[in-house]
């Protein structure tokens, strides 16, 4: 994918070090790779087109839309008040309304010492500003190497969120709700969009061309490396969940997945062990040793009460309890809850419930419901 770098031309002395060195953006903070990287120098007033340093190319807001993925416009001291700089980007985001480059998207990226300005006339739901979390006020004679350092992380997963979303077709993701025998469940916390901040479970892109089976392995392989995965034996669908704003969209699936192993040592730099804080969350008889990675049914009860889950996640867990009790209603209420493999039909796998039976009776009575019929939910991100 192809990103131009726009840059208030009176910003010049404000991002030298940062973000240029000379006259080329710097590695540091634009890598060289599969995504490139161009810039061009805004004037102040109104101009028609921009110029790109690396071509000479002089170029409409339409035009750049056509040629480019994405923007990354610089917010320095003066590119917050540059009213054609404005109008510049928003005339890209909108592209003409022409189909063929109407999901474009821009990234505001705020040099130390701006603040985290808001640009209301952008359609908000296509402009991602980094970083995402306030720095506090840095001199601009001394740049933060963490700045530099956490912004190239972010651009790194932004764009990769952009360039997945360069299609009309939506991102599936395949994601597993895992549960020990004793019916304690696998939370971490995620790093990245959508669902940041929030509660989750092991998954990812579901990769064109695999099976349910091979993408498992496919899974296991990346997340715990080929020789210390656990067994997970795969359970049936629980949830479908399409989550969509104007213009990200992902279809997650999510499965039921036993754990007959360990589930320490996953290898995900977007996934952190639950935090301190995240645990004062939870009822005051739970254990708050860190890290923690299984959590009891009552205890993921009550993260799904506060909105704590991820969306696919909390989907999962509320089809997971309607299930459960579905069929105690239906069979009466037993110790165990038994659920059929997915890819063994001779093969089933058996969760021993809490000691209080009549437990799942109130957690679903206390759940917040979708208006969605299981195992298909409709959400936004």
């Amino acid at each position: 994918m192809r990103v131009l770098v726009v840059l208030d031309s009176r910003d010049l002395p404000q991002a030298q070090g940062l973000l240029l060195e000379d006259q080329n953006l710097s590695p540091d903070v634009f890598p060289p790779g599969d995504c490139q990287f161009e810039y061009c120098l805004f004037p102040a007033g109104q101009p028609e087109t921009v110029r790109v340093i690396e071509t000479g190319q002089d170029m409409t807001a339409e035009e750049v839309a056509e040629r480019y993925g994405a923007l990354v416009v610089v917010a320095g001291h003066h590119a917050v008040d540059n009213a054609g700089l404005k109008t510049f980007v928003r005339r890209y985001l909108l592209g003409g309304n022409i189909s063929a480059y109407s999901n474009e998207a821009a990234i505001v990226l705020t040099l130390p010492t701006t603040g985290h300005p808001e640009f209301p006339m952008w359609p908000r739901e296509r402009v991602f500003t980094l970083p995402s979390r306030h720095q506090p006020r840095l001199s601009d004679q001394d740049p933060s190497a963490a700045w530099v350092h956490e912004v190239r992380a972010e651009l790194d997963g932004v764009v990769k969120t952009i360039e997945e979303n360069q299609t009309y077709n939506p991102n599936v993701g395949f994601g597993l709700l895992v549960v020990d025998l004793r019916c304690n469940f696998f939370l971490m916390e995620r790093l990245r969009d959508p669902g940041r901040n929030t509660l989750g479970t092991m998954g990812g892109n579901f990769e064109r061309g695999h099976s349910i089976d091979e993408q498992l392995e496919a899974l296991l392989i990346r997340r715990f490396g080929p020789n210390k995965r656990p067994r997970l034996e795969l359970g049936p669908l629980l949830s479908c969940t399409n989550m969509k704003n104007l213009y990200l969209h992902y279809v997650d699936i999510t499965f039921l997945a036993l754990a007959r192993g360990s589930m320490r040592g996953v290898s995900d730099d977007e996934l952190i062990a639950l935090r301190p804080e995240t645990l004062d969350e939870l009822p005051e008889d739970s254990s708050r040793s860190v890290p923690r990675f299984m959590f009891t049914l009552p205890e993921v009860a009550a993260f799904h009460r506060q909105r704590r889950l991820f969306t696919p996640v909390a989907n999962a867990f509320e089809s997971f309890c309607r299930t459960i009790l579905a069929d105690q209603l239906r069979y009466g209420r037993k110790p165990t809850v038994t659920f059929p493999s997915l890819l063994d039909e001779s093969s089933s796998m058996t969760l021993q419930l809490p000691p209080d039976i009549d437990c799942m009776q109130t957690i679903v009575g206390e759940m917040r419901w979708s208006t969605s019929t299981i195992p298909f939910f409709e959400g936004d991100i």
